[in-house]
């Protein structure tokens, strides 16, 4: 594990909430990194975060699926209306992952989109869960029934190089303060599909 890595618990315990508008985000369960002596080896799972849209207290439960003629960019405008889950844990933290979500009143079908930041198992080991959700891990974008669209967030990339950079975590708060593309090398490992979908939505 990097040097340059460093995890710390959250203040408080889950669930967390910083309430916003239009969104509320709420960590549902902590994520760790602890160094278990042998080899490098380390035990780890991914924090789960629900972000919840305002309007989607006010909405009904019933939900429509993205327009078949629309692009991308529209079904992720669509598919963001509804509650969005940011990583699932991995698969041994399943029903702490439905007990947390139940506290917050949202049930795995009314999930609307699963963003994966990354392919390690302890932050998508429970997509299963969330078969109606539309998925954005890493480059893909699917919507239910394995539609995959086209989304060109990769070209996203050329935005904001520092961001990635765990140094410099300020311009995903302030995607002004980026600094040009040039100043820091490309790395797209570093790049995650929640970045991305940040990167889309302002």
């Amino acid at each position: 594990m990097s040097a340059l890595v460093r995890t710390e618990p959250l203040p408080g315990e889950p669930p967390l909430l910083v309430s916003g508008d239009p969104y509320s985000v709420v960590v549902l369960l902590q994520g760790y990194a602890e160094p278990e002596g042998v080899d490098d080896a380390v035990r780890a799972d991914g924090s789960v975060t629900l972000v919840l849209p305002q309007a989607w207290g006010l909405a009904s439960s019933t939900r429509e699926s993205p327009p078949e003629g629309g692009g991308a960019k529209t079904a992720l405008e669509e598919v963001a209306r509804g509650p969005i889950l940011v990583d699932t844990g991995g698969p041994w933290a399943r029903e702490a992952l439905l007990v947390a979500l139940a506290g917050q009143g949202v049930a795995p079908g009314d999930v609307t989109l699963v963003v994966g930041t990354h392919g390690h198992s302890d932050h998508i080991g429970n997509l299963g869960l969330f078969p109606g959700a539309a998925l954005l891990v890493s480059h893909d974008f699917c919507l239910p029934g394995g539609r995959y669209l086209p989304h060109g967030l990769d070209k996203l990339l050329q935005l904001c190089w520092d961001c990635l950079l765990p140094a410099r975590p300020a311009c995903l708060l302030l995607p002004q303060a980026c600094p040009p593309p040039s100043s820091v090398p490309f790395q797209s490992s570093r790049l995650s599909s929640a970045h991305l979908l940040q990167k889309s939505l302002l």
